[in-house]
């Protein structure tokens, strides 16, 4: 039986998911993977608390800004694209759009084999509901992600990690 706890855990423990603004300017183009060490995510929180605070970018493209809540509500991850869900591993991540009061940009880096590797935005990747799909798109980042379980043949949320305080367990 997978518990909530230890999705929470493996979540943790794999904390270069999210990267704060300040690296975001330096990871906007693809990136080949990296090592990665756990004590990388220290060192990394180190540096962020002994620099001055940066926002991050809060710009939202043509036909994203403004949305009220049903609008946000209906940009969903394709559900065949979750994260892990082909590897079997207990639970999905889905990467969450930015949008309505979400609108903080924020990277994640997928921890896979000992190897760190940025989640590039792709408008293809996301339904957008009511929300006609812009044309084009920047690689805009996400505003967070939920983490999902298989329970009783359909995936439940077990956590949420979205914008710059937002998280749910």
């Amino acid at each position: 039986m997978i518990v909530r706890r230890d999705v929470l855990k493996g979540v943790a423990s794999g904390a270069g998911l999210l990267l704060s603004p300040a690296v975001l300017a330096q990871q906007a183009a693809p990136q080949q993977p990296a090592p990665f060490q756990q004590s990388m995510v220290l060192d990394l929180a180190r540096s962020f608390a002994k620099a001055p605070f940066k926002p991050s970018p809060t710009d939202m493209p043509d036909g994203l800004s403004g949305l009220n809540y049903e609008q946000y509500v209906g940009l969903r991850y394709s559900k065949e694209k979750l994260i892990w869900a082909a590897d079997k591993v207990g639970f999905v991540i889905e990467p969450l759009h930015r949008g309505f009061i979400f609108t903080s940009h924020m990277v994640i880096q997928l921890v896979e084999n000992g190897l760190s590797r940025r989640l590039a935005y792709n408008p293809e990747d996301f339904e957008f509901g009511s929300v006609k799909r812009p044309q084009t798109l920047p690689d805009m980042g996400f505003s967070g992600f939920r983490v999902l379980v298989p329970r009783e043949g359909r995936l439940a949320e077990v956590a949420i990690f979205q914008g710059a305080s937002f998280f749910k367990a």
